[in-house]
């Protein structure tokens, strides 16, 4: 019998590097660990950032049992003062190429953060030339506005209970009133399979889209969040680590071919 090989791989050489913006009306959809698969799915391709806009509440530090050395205010101080910084020097690596921009570990440094000051951020995180992922605060605060602005697609999590999925049509309405691109949006429900709520066709009717994400409702996902390893590192062979890496498979245009192929030039 012939052994079959399978080709690596390819991102596709016209598309530009995908910026994804996480958002979330409420709190407790599982954002965050969506939002932290995701980066390490893109990062399973090529080198990623993930940025925690969750200025007061964030956790993606202890998504991935991290410890960082530069957190988002240092960042932002380092740049007013001497805006030359070299911003890949403050990120806080994971393996070989995911790299992290963690929240303030206080509420005072968190309002030390300033739109302005994430506006030149993002400047330079789109510089980079490489994936991004914001995860964002529950809501819409100035920075997710400038953040879903500034993305290629936004990824809207929600549950499958009423209250999460009237949430998340209300800020598809405020996006259209703010003159956001809603047709950038794509849904990822979460816990899916959960024996409350709404079926995953009547969130899909009820919100005027397709289902891009679909997360079983499974401990594996809380459980790894909680340890501080990811789902995509604790149970790479699960299905929900299929289902995220496909998705971002599709963000990055992969197509199998002869050779890995990316779109950006390494400095040498």
């Amino acid at each position: 019998m012939s052994t079959i090989h399978l080709d690596p791989p390819r991102v596709a050489a016209d598309r530009l590097p995908p910026v994804v913006t996480v958002v979330s009306p409420k709190g407790g959809s599982g954002k965050t660990a969506i939002a932290s698969n995701l980066a390490l799915a893109l990062a399973q391709r090529t080198p990623s950032v993930l940025v925690d806009l969750d200025t007061y509440t964030g956790d993606v530090e202890w998504a991935f049992g991290v410890r960082p050395a530069f957190r988002l205010h240092d960042v932002t101080r380092r740049f007013r003062e001497d805006a030359s910084t070299e911003l890949e020097g403050m990120f806080t690596p994971y393996g070989a190429q995911l790299s992290l921009l963690c929240g303030p570990d206080s509420h005072i440094a968190a309002d030390g953060v300033y739109a302005a000051d994430m506006r030149t951020i993002n400047h330079r995180l789109l510089a980079l030339n490489r994936p991004v992922v914001f995860d964002t605060s529950p809501g819409l605060s100035d920075f997710t506005v400038d953040a879903m602005e500034t993305a290629s697609r936004v990824l809207l999590v929600t549950t499958t209970d009423v209250a999460s999925v009237q949430a998340a049509r209300k800020l598809l309405d405020t996006m259209r009133v703010l003159h956001l691109p809603t047709e950038r949006v794509s849904l990822a429900i979460n816990r899916s399979t959960a024996r409350w709520g709404l079926s995953v066709n009547d969130v899909e009717e009820r919100l005027g889209l397709p289902v891009s994400l679909n997360i079983p409702d499974s401990s594996q996902m809380e459980v790894s969040l909680n340890a501080g390893t990811p789902l995509l590192d604790a149970h790479p062979e699960s299905h929900i680590a299929d289902s995220v890496q496909s998705f971002a498979d599709s963000l990055l245009g992969i197509t199998l071919g002869k050779r890995m192929s990316f779109w950006w030039k390494r400095k040498l």
